[in-house]
């Protein structure tokens, strides 16, 4: 495992890159997200009713030693609790150092804000000293310093969600690589970092919204990073509604010493516990890999001091309530003792009759003091009881606060499932709208088909009719120019009766005119 000097360093190389070193996008947010997210997590992020018992000194969780060691810690220092929650039927390990900023109570109500569906892949959570950062590491959430916020606890829990929620890293898809290519925008510069770091904050808003009333729409202009939160939900959204049970757990680490202090004989070692979750126990897994998330440091974050005093209501030490109930119990075995002493009493003087009377006044007003004494005591039992039963009263008072935020969920619930019906009913209106428009589509095509149809019929019949004109016009010409070359055949015979008569009027004028030579010739000879 990495030292916590290799993780200081991750972090200083981390944060001294420029802002868009890394994914390269505009950021919605340049103050971080826990301005605008936590003020509506502390209200509408309600704690889960826990209790809580601590280890004896002496044994730690390997885990937890090994991140004591890791954040340069004494394991000696570490605080080992059981926390229980009503929403889980398995205990989470919890180790805090004793200088730690996070109380065990802080702790306890900031992650049992967190729905149970993310807090499952969770196996320990753990507090050190530090300057305000956090880690998540192989389903292990560690926090240094004062970062007590719930938009901190869901981002490093959200690691472990990323990591494990899927077969495959959600971050790492390419549904939620595609979504960040088509998105302008990331969260925060922190965002910018890698895929995972941008993941883990879009599902920062991906909670504020399914928490927040109002969804998202109050926070800004986010829909500039719609399609990572839209891939978020799909990848993730299932796991980040509140309510409901853990359906599994992973495997508790081994159970080790805290050193060889531990056998010095200056401290009282605890005995040894045993885990409480074995691989193979029903709902109980191996963590199926080994993985690393960057170290988070955090600035600018929203504390509610108020949210964070109300947190030891929901968050009770089970030896403090043993003791309580205990001492009720004999309150009432003392305030019955007392009333019996003062009904024995009481009978006593009024038995005695008037002939002993005087033989017992002395003793009556002895019994008289006696009477006032246990009186009194009964008045300061009774006054005891009376405080007792008023913080019993603000417990029931607190529980049916935490029925009726229930009631309030359940109607919220209903008022959702509702609201799904009727998206459904409109949904199949439209379909059957659409169904409807299709078939006047596909009747008003067969009208035009037809029409166009009887067109083009009549176009074939016109051409029909055209190309008959035609052939009787072909028929003519060919009748024409057969004519043509019978009376040129016998132009042809003419023309060669002509030529041979010329020719036998040429001999003939060359006859002549060779006689007309001779007679010339004897002419001239006479």
């Amino acid at each position: 495992m990495a030292s916590s000097l290799m993780k200081a360093a991750a972090a200083a190389v981390l944060f001294s890159a420029p802002a868009l070193a890394g994914l390269g996008k505009p950021t919605l947010f340049s103050d971080g997200l826990s301005p605008h997210v936590d003020s509506v997590f502390w209200e509408h992020l309600t704690p889960t009713q826990s209790t809580w018992d601590r280890w004896g000194w002496g044994w730690i969780p390997q885990t937890c030693f090994n991140h004591a060691n890791d954040n340069n810690v004494s394991p000696y220092d570490m605080e080992i609790y059981n926390v229980h929650y009503t929403d889980c039927g398995s205990a989470f390990v919890f180790c805090r150092h004793n200088a730690a900023n996070l109380g065990i109570i802080d702790m306890i109500d900031l992650f049992g804000r967190l729905p149970i569906h993310e807090r499952q892949y969770i196996t320990n959570v753990i507090a050190v000293p530090g300057g305000g950062s956090a880690y998540e590491t192989s389903a292990i959430v560690v926090f240094q310093g004062p970062v007590g916020t719930p938009s901190v606890f869901q981002h490093e829990v959200g690691h472990a969600v990323d990591a494990y929620h899927n077969s495959v890293g959600s971050s790492e898809t390419s549904l939620f690589k595609d979504a960040i290519n088509a998105d302008s925008c990331v969260p925060d510069d922190y965002s910018n970092s890698s895929n995972a770091e941008d993941y883990t904050q879009v599902s920062v808003l991906a909670l504020y919204e399914i928490v927040n009333p109002g969804g998202l729409d109050p926070i800004g202009n986010w829909r500039c990073l719609e399609r990572q939160k839209n891939a978020v939900n799909q990848l993730q959204g299932d796991a980040m509604i509140p309510g409901g049970t853990c359906n599994f757990r992973w495997a508790d680490a081994a159970i080790v010493s805290m050193g060889p202090a531990t056998g010095n004989g200056k401290r009282a070692v605890g005995a040894k516990p045993t885990p409480n979750l074995v691989a193979g126990q029903p709902g109980v897994k191996e963590l199926p890999f080994e993985h690393t998330s960057k170290v988070t440091q955090y600035k600018d974050l929203h504390f509610n001091e108020a949210e964070s005093a109300k947190a030891s209501n929901f968050a009770v030490e089970r030896r403090q309530v043993a003791f309580r109930e205990g001492s009720v119990r004999a309150h009432d075995v003392d305030v019955k003792c007392l009333r019996e002493k003062v009904a024995a009493a009481e009978h006593m003087v009024s038995g005695v009759d008037g002939a002993r009377l005087a033989q017992v006044e002395d003793s009556a007003r002895a019994h008289d003091a006696d009477v006032k004494c246990l009186r009194e005591k009964v008045a300061t039992a009774e006054h005891m009881i009376s405080e007792v039963d008023r913080a019993r009263l603000a417990q029931v008072e607190r529980a049916r606060t935490c029925e009726k935020r229930l009631a309030d969920m359940e109607d919220t619930m209903q008022s959702l499932v509702a609201e799904n019906v009727r998206l459904c009913a409109v949904r199949d209106e439209a379909q059957a709208s659409a169904a409807r428009s299709d078939e006047a589509m596909v009747a008003k095509a067969r009208v035009t088909f037809e029409q166009e149809k009887e067109i083009v019929a009549r176009r074939v019949q016109t051409l029909g009719d055209e190309r008959d004109l035609l052939r009787t016009v072909i028929e003519r010409h060919d009748k024409a120019v057969s004519d043509y070359d019978e009376g040129l055949d016998q132009l042809k015979v003419t023309i060669g009766g002509l030529q041979q008569t010329h020719v036998k009027l040429l001999a003939t004028v060359n006859k002549y005119a060779i006689q007309d030579i001779d007679a010339k010739s004897s002419l001239n000879a006479l």
